[in-house]
């Protein structure tokens, strides 16, 4: 099990105890054996899946030791310990949390919390997570709210307004202009998606609002593929607010390109292209360009 980031930085600042330069990649081989993780663990992601969860903690860490006065940076990504570094190891504490370091080197608290009181560094997670985990968590937590918001509100929608829904989130996600049936008896087809102006592509749809805990069946989905074909089409979309069986989703489907879409997919797609949601807030993470300064020459 990976530990908390709080427990990252004095293994890391142990590491650096040999006096040499080292970068964050040779610090990963050391809190693989510290902490005894296995290869699954420290190829283990973080949501965003742009570092693992190790190389984010060992990061930081040194991000944080470095604000201390702990350990130095000479050079871009690369550290060695400093005096006052070697002078904690002699009587180090059971970990170096960001609460440890706010209370005992002021250059650190004026870096993460200014004047605040030391122990509000640590109040939201306790030093679980590092502020990267601890932001994307966050995004998850909202946007996971909004989902279930969402579907809530979907729900409450009447089974037409569902289906003008649908054709407009295939319209927002650029599969072409659509259209609901007009009649009942349409033989399970709720909407179609023209591809082209002429008509010549089709994408058939079925919407079924269901409750959120209701299930759709390998019936449903075995007729929704025969009204398909009974039309001519090659492909479908079967969209409803509840979920598939294993049955429905295993249904063979040679004749017809068949693509479901259960409540929690739904809500997504509806995030991912804008429809239903608004944007109140935004935040750019940005980080450092290497490439803007490993120019020989810049133009004055």
């Amino acid at each position: 099990m990976i530990p908390e980031f709080k427990y990252f930085a004095l293994p890391v600042l142990s590491y650096l105890s040999d006096g040499a330069n080292h970068t964050i990649a040779d610090c990963l081989p050391r809190m693989k054996e510290v902490f005894s993780l296995t290869d699954e663990e420290m190829q283990e992601l973080l949501p965003s899946g742009a570092f693992t969860i190790v190389k984010s903690r060992t990061q930081w860490s040194l991000t944080y030791l470095k604000h201390a006065g702990l350990v130095k940076s000479e050079k871009r990504g690369v550290y060695s310990i400093t005096t006052d570094g070697r002078e904690l190891l002699k009587n180090p504490p059971e970990c170096i949390s960001q609460t440890f370091l706010a209370q005992n080197y002021p250059s650190f608290k004026n870096f993460t919390i200014g004047n605040k009181d030391a122990s509000s560094v640590e109040n939201v997670n306790n030093g679980e997570l590092s502020p990267m985990e601890t932001l994307q968590n966050a995004y998850t937590t909202i946007k996971e709210q909004l989902k279930d918001e969402l579907l809530d509100r979907v729900l409450s929608l009447s089974p037409k307004a569902f289906e003008r829904l649908v054709v407009k989130l295939m319209e927002r996600m650029g599969y072409g202009d659509g259209s609901i049936t007009r009649f009942t008896g349409d033989e399970g087809i709720d909407g179609i998606i023209s591809e082209d102006k002429l008509g010549l592509g089709k994408i058939y749809l079925q919407a079924k609002r269901w409750n959120k805990n209701s299930t759709v069946g390998r019936p449903d989905v075995q007729g929704f593929i025969g009204a398909v074909s009974t039309h001519g089409g090659t492909k479908g979309v079967f969209i409803t607010t509840g979920s598939f069986s294993k049955q429905a989703r295993e249904v063979p489907s040679p004749s017809v390109k068949l693509v479901l879409i259960d409540g929690g997919y739904l809500t997504e797609l509806m995030i991912q292209y804008d429809l239903g949601v608004s944007t109140t807030d935004e935040y750019k993470i940005k980080r450092i360009d290497s490439d803007f300064f490993d120019m020989d020459d810049m133009e004055q």
